[in-house]
């Protein structure tokens, strides 16, 4: 089963097609593996530096779940 499973170079490969498949619908990427729409309250609050992660999510505020 191990053998089925992609190496880096594939990880890597995937992750880009991921990244470009969202950015061209119109997503910005927000950070990790998390997009948003322009609009979105979570991508206004990235380009205003306001953006916070805690382990759990992400948030427009520090104690915001």
């Amino acid at each position: 089963m191990a053998a089925e499973l992609p190496g880096a170079g594939g990880k890597v490969a995937m992750l880009s097609q991921a990244l470009a498949a969202f950015l061209s619908a119109g997503y910005v990427y927000i950070g990790m593996d998390h997009f948003a729409l322009p609009g979105d309250a979570l991508a206004v609050a990235k380009r205003q530096g306001r953006l916070h992660r805690n382990f759990g999510a992400t948030a427009r505020s520090p104690t915001a779940t």
